[in-house]
């Protein structure tokens, strides 16, 4: 990963994009989505610093989170030839499992 430090109440996310298909490989719309289904999951691959006020120490590496579906800010990092998508959130955005 080339970021090399995450500063504040940042994690970076490896979003889990299973929950856009069904099974058998047919892609939900969001129209057919509910309210509930609004959140997805992913795994914290890195997490910042965090501040004084809040030093983030029930925020884990490899530990599950959800978080609003148009939340954070997306990012792409090439790897070995194979590009990579990331998502940043801050702390508040996100909901531990």
């Amino acid at each position: 990963m080339q970021i090399k430090t995450l500063l504040g109440e940042r994690v970076i996310v490896i979003p889990d994009n299973s929950d856009e298909k069904t099974a058998s490989g047919i892609i939900i719309p969001e129209a057919a989505k509910s309210l509930k289904e609004n959140l997805k999951s992913g795994i914290i691959a890195k997490k910042g610093t965090g501040t004084k006020t809040n030093p983030m120490n029930d925020v884990h590496l490899k530990d599950r989170v959800w978080y609003k579906r148009e939340s954070g800010a997306p990012y792409e990092e090439e790897n070995d030839g194979q590009t990579v998508q990331y998502l940043i959130l801050s702390y508040s955005e996100i909901i531990l499992a």
